[in-house]
C-alpha cells in the first residue's frame, strides 16, 4: 500500500494541490459530522427517559455523580452509596443518612438494608435503586438540554471563504545540479528564457537553470542551515459554492 508522501516532499505543483485538497475534504468531512450528529441529536430526543439512560448515561457518569451527591470518606469507597455502607433510615427524629431520599427522591424500604448488631448497611438492591434513580436524573436532564437546542435551532459552522498560507523556499540550480537523485524528488520547474519577456529571442543562459521549490519547515533541523536563495510563501484564497 503506497504512503502519502509528507508536505516537504511534495513539489511545489503537488503541495499546492495537496492543500487545496485536503482544504476541501476537511469542509466536506467538517459538514458531514455536524449533519450526522444534528441527527444523532434527533433520535436521542425520541427516546424516552429509561431508553435514553440505558444508552447514553454510562456507569461511570453515574459514579461521578454519586461521589457528588454522596460523597465518601476514603479513596476505596469515594461515595457512601455501596453494598455494605452504613445507612441510617428516619426514625423519630432521627434524620436518614445518607439523606437519599432528600436528595433524589428514592425511598428505601426495609428489605433493601440490613440490621447488624452494630449498624445498619445498605444491602445491593438499595445501591441498584440507588443508581437507576441517579441514571434517571441524568438522562432528563440532558434529554431537556437537547430538546432545548433542536427548538432553538442546532448552528451550523460554514467555511465560505478564507485563505491558506504557506512558507517556501526558492532555490536556482543548474540544470545539471537538479539532476542529482535527491534533488528529482522535488519539483523542478526550468526558468523561463529572458527571451519570453524581452525582444530579445536569443536563448538566455537562465534556460539551462531550473527553479527548485518546495515547503519550508521550520521545526526541521536542517532548515536553520539550509542554504537557499529566496524564501517565499504562497497564498491560496478560496470561496465555496453551494
Amino acid at each position: 500500500m503506497a504512503t502519502n508522501p509528507e508536505p516537504n516532499e511534495l513539489g511545489f505543483a503537488e503541495f499546492v494541490s495537496k492543500l487545496i485538497s485536503e482544504m476541501f475534504d476537511a469542509i466536506i468531512t467538517a459538514q458531514f459530522d455536524q449533519e450526522k450528529r444534528l441527527a444523532e441529536l434527533t433520535v436521542a430526543a425520541a427516546f424516552s427517559v429509561e431508553e435514553f439512560g440505558e444508552r447514553y448515561i454510562t456507569d461511570e457518569q453515574v459514579l461521578t455523580e454519586l461521589i457528588q451527591l454522596f460523597p465518601g470518606d476514603s479513596t476505596k469507597y469515594p461515595t457512601s452509596i455501596y453494598t455494605g455502607a452504613f445507612y441510617q433510615p428516619e426514625e423519630n427524629s432521627i434524620d436518614e443518612s445518607p439523606p437519599i431520599e432528600a436528595v433524589i427522591g428514592v425511598m428505601l424500604e426495609k428489605n433493601d438494608y440490613k440490621k447488624k448488631p452494630e449498624k445498619i448497611v445498605l444491602k445491593k438492591s438499595s445501591v441498584i435503586k440507588i443508581s437507576a434513580a441517579v441514571r434517571s436524573q441524568l438522562a432528563k436532564s440532558q434529554l431537556a438540554v437537547i430538546a432545548q437546542l433542536l427548538n432553538r435551532g442546532v448552528p451550523r459552522v460554514i467555511a465560505d471563504a478564507g485563505k491558506i498560507k504557506a512558507k517556501l523556499t526558492y532555490e536556482v540550480l543548474s540544470t545539471k545540479e537538479a539532476a542529482q537523485p535527491e534533488r528529482s524528488k522535488r519539483l523542478v520547474t526550468p526558468l523561463r528564457s529572458l527571451g519570453r519577456f524581452t525582444s530579445f529571442q536569443k536563448p538566455s543562459e537562465l534556460s539551462s537553470f531550473n527553479l527548485v521549490v518546495r515547503q519550508a519547515d521550520e521545526r526541521a533541523p536542517q532548515t536553520s542551515g539550509l542554504k537557499v536563495d529566496v524564501f517565499g510563501e504562497v497564498e491560496i484564497t478560496f470561496k465555496t459554492i453551494i
